[in-house]
């Protein structure tokens, strides 16, 4: 079943472990086979993720040279390859893969190959003898921009810079996330920085490749209307706020992910390639819950099935229950699902 946007979802008729385990007088001798029932329940409804573009043609600008055509991969681009074409083939299909197609999208996209733009509206520091890959200027400042740089820090160094950059400028960074938190990379951590509440916002991610710098993205916004630095209503969607931050390890790569929510709930859920165990992963992903107030109730592992039955109480006392479920795919194992799912406890 496919969510939102494309992304992957827990099936509805799944959710029957809440039930299951609700209904057992002791969760902690849950019965094996009835999980077993359940998780291959979910393999079989679980659904691929795909993704989709749109295009057509806005303005290329160069900062030095035109840009060259490969038919091998570059240490730039590692994980790509360029096939055939010229460069003017090129920078039709750049102009045409960068720019969106739907009713309001904003217009005159501008790609800036090894360079920045030109006015930002404020001064963006950048490290040291970083390399600008270039960056995509969307028309509006509501359509945002984006912007890649290898620099030659550590994905963690390169989010310290920026904090001791941008904070005492006048910048905050958003630690709490609007809209609860989920499954996130370890591999290619990032964060937020508000501009005066929402005159700027950077998204900030850092990854480092193999035997590569470190490659940073910034996307910068202005003025949204829909931004994770303006307040939230109170009380907007309880239980997505009780999801904390899970951080995959940074031998994890997180394929796909997505979430849902409604009256008195709220899931996460991801799917990861690692060579972890379940048990390994659950551990993990047990600490950050605990760290977060949750108190666990009952769990169990076995190879290719870990779960665990936690309980919180919010601000207010009201009582929620989770379940954190992590199991193998039995026909790709480095292929591992991942769910959390909160419940209000009436």
């Amino acid at each position: 079943m496919l969510g939102r946007a494309g992304q992957e979802e827990w099936p509805k008729d799944a959710m029957v472990w809440r039930k299951a385990l609700e209904s057992s007088d002791q969760a902690n001798v849950f019965p094996r086979r009835a999980m077993r029932r359940i998780v291959l329940v979910l393999v079989l409804t679980a659904a691929c993720t795909r993704g989709e573009q749109a295009s057509s043609g806005p303005e290329l600008t160069a900062s030095e040279s035109p840009a060259s055509i490969s038919t091998s991969s570059s240490p730039a681009s590692y994980e790509s390859q360029v096939v055939g074409g010229d460069e003017a083939a090129l920078r039709e299909f750049i102009g045409r893969a960068l720019t969106y197609h739907y009713a309001g999208a904003p217009g005159g996209t501008t790609v800036f190959v090894g360079g920045l733009p030109e006015d930002l509206g404020f001064e963006l520091p950048v490290p040291e003898d970083s390399r600008v890959i270039g960056s995509i200027a969307r028309g509006t400042m509501e359509g945002g921009t984006e912007i890649i740089l290898d620099v030659d820090l550590t994905p963690e160094e390169a989010l310290t810079f920026y904090r001791e950059q941008l904070l005492p400028a006048g910048w905050e960074e958003q630690t709490q996330q609007a809209f609860g938190g989920g499954f996130v990379s370890g591999s290619s951590p990032g964060t937020t920085f508000c501009l005066n509440e929402n005159d700027a916002v950077i998204f900030l991610s850092a990854y480092a490749p193999p035997s590569l710098p470190t490659e940073l993205r910034l996307n910068i916004q202005q003025e949204a209307q829909y931004s994770a630095c303006l307040p939230q209503p109170e009380g907007m969607d309880e239980a997505s706020g009780l999801i904390p931050s899970l951080v995959s390890p940074p031998e994890s790569l997180i394929q796909s992910g997505g979430g849902s929510s409604g009256d008195g709930m709220a899931e996460t859920s991801a799917v990861l390639r690692t060579e972890l165990s379940t048990g390994a992963l659950a551990e993990q992903y047990a600490a950050q819950l605990t760290e977060a107030g949750w108190k666990p109730l009952a769990q169990d592992e076995e190879p290719e099935l870990a779960w665990s039955f936690w309980s919180v109480a919010d601000a207010e006392g009201q009582d929620w229950s989770g379940l954190l479920l992590i199991f193998k795919s039995p026909i790709v194992p480095e292929k591992v699902f991942a769910s959390f799912r909160v419940d209000r406890g009436d």
